[in-house]
C-alpha cells in the first residue's frame, strides 16, 4: 500500500483527463458566464494546480453562491460518516470544556456569576460547506434540466387552457398505476409435444 498521506495523495486516476480531452482547454471555459444560483459540476482538470478543490468534492454538485475574478464560490452539501462525526463531538465537548473553565475564571476573576456559552452544534449528518474552486475545474450542472422541460411544458397548457377560458388540468405528477385486469375468452388449448429424433434419418449411423 502507497504511504503517502499528501492533500492529493492516490489521484493519479481521479484526476487523470478523459480520452482524447488532453490538450489545451477550450476558450469556452472561459468565456462562460456563471451567475449566483447556477447548479454546477465540480469536476477537476488536472491540466491546472490551481485552484483545485479537496479530493472529496471531486464529482460533487453545488451552488453558486459567489462570483470572483477567476473563481467560483460553490456551496455543497457534505454527509458525515460516524468516525467523522465522533471526531467532531470530542472537539466539540473540548471547546465546551475550555469555555467553561474561562467562564469560571471570568466569574473569579470578576465576582460575578456569568454562564459560560456553549458551543454550537450541527444537527444531523448534513453540513454545507462553501469553498472556492477555479472556473476551470468546474461545469454547469444539468440536474435542472428535465424539471425547467417539465416546467415549460405546464406553463404552455396553463397558457392554452387560459386562452381558451377553461381550468387548466392537474399537472401533479402521479405514480405508475397498474394495469387494467382483463379475461381471456375463445382460447383453444393446444398440445405441443418433441418431435423424436431419428438418428438414422440423420445419417449419424
Amino acid at each position: 500500500m502507497p504511504g503517502g498521506q499528501g492533500l492529493r495523495h492516490r489521484t493519479r486516476d481521479l484526476f487523470q483527463r478523459g480520452f482524447r480531452q488532453k490538450g489545451f482547454i477550450p476558450l469556452s471555459t472561459y468565456l462562460r458566464v456563471y451567475k449566483v444560483g447556477d447548479y454546477v459540476d465540480i469536476k477537476m482538470n488536472a491540466a491546472v494546480q490551481k485552484g483545485m478543490a479537496f479530493k472529496w468534492y471531486h464529482g460533487k454538485t453545488g451552488v453558486v453562491w459567489n462570483v470572483t475574478k477567476r473563481a467560483v464560490g460553490v456551496e455543497v452539501n457534505k454527509t458525515l460518516n460516524t468516525q467523522q462525526q465522533q471526531q467532531q463531538q470530542q472537539q466539540r465537548q473540548q471547546r465546551q470544556q475550555q469555555q467553561r473553565q474561562q467562564g469560571q475564571q471570568q466569574q473569579q476573576a470578576a465576582g460575578a456569576g456569568a454562564a459560560a456559552t456553549a458551543a454550537s452544534t450541527v444537527r444531523g449528518r448534513i453540513i454545507r460547506k462553501r469553498i472556492h474552486v477555479r472556473i476551470e475545474h468546474i461545469q454547469p450542472s444539468r440536474c435542472r434540466a428535465d424539471f425547467l422541460k417539465r416546467r415549460e411544458d405546464n406553463d404552455a397548457i396553463k397558457h392554452e387552457a387560459k386562452v381558451k377560458g377553461e381550468k387548466p388540468p392537474s399537472l401533479k405528477r402521479q405514480p405508475r398505476v397498474p394495469r387494467d385486469g382483463f379475461t381471456l375468452t375463445n382460447v383453444s388449448m393446444e398440445t405441443m409435444t418433441a418431435i423424436p429424433y431419428d438418428i438414422i434419418k440423420e445419417g449419424i449411423i
